[in-house]
């Protein structure tokens, strides 16, 4: 694949790991921290931005996940430049997020929009399918990309791709950046 540097957190049997790589020519990279449940890299361009990029693979248990919730929103309170946050993040925030099966568990939607809201991070719109993950029938929105106003502020040209994959239940989320001299591309896939 041709890359030079990553990190990973290990699945716990069947859910969850985290693989983050990367190509170090116009990126350094400095892992702050990880969890089971998340990865947080500081990414600085060769424009010399400086940002956050955190990746999430939120546990499918309702009661793991306020853990991640609650990290989330400790690890707000120390971010003073731009973040993103991207990935599996195993909740919805709507109703009309979820298409058959059993009805909607709206504690677990609060609980996620309550940690955005505390985090101060919004929804980045994104282009290809809406709903991100499907098995038999049941249709849901479980991958997105989250980030602060002033990565939007950084980052007005980026675009987000949801990609069908045909080997995962998951989209393939695709982060496109762009910012004056500066391009660079993540992909996730859960």
């Amino acid at each position: 694949m041709g890359f030079s540097c990553g990190v990973r957190v290990e699945a716990l049997g069947f859910s969850g790991g985290i693989w983050c790589m990367w190509r170090t020519e116009n990126l350094t990279v400095n892992v702050i921290g990880s969890t089971s449940q998340c990865i947080h890299l500081q990414l600085i361009n060769v424009g010399g931005i400086n940002w956050i990029l955190s990746i999430v693979y939120a546990s499918p248990n309702e009661l793991n996940r306020e853990d991640l919730w609650s990290e989330l929103s400790n690890f707000s309170s120390t971010v003073d430049v731009p973040w993103c946050v991207m990935g599996d993040f195993n909740s919805i925030l709507y109703d009309f997020e979820k298409i058959v099966g059993v009805g909607v568990n709206r504690r677990s939607m609060n609980a996620f929009a309550s940690c955005l809201e505390n985090c101060s991070l919004q929804e980045l719109s994104s282009k290809g399918p809406f709903l991100t993950w499907q098995r038999g029938n049941v249709k849901e929105r479980l991958d997105r990309v989250v980030c602060s106003q002033d990565w939007v502020m950084s980052f007005q040209q980026s675009s987000v791709i949801n990609l069908a994959l045909p080997t995962s239940d998951h989209c393939g989320i695709w982060l496109r950046l762009r910012s004056i001299g500066l391009g660079i591309e993540v992909g996730i896939r859960t």
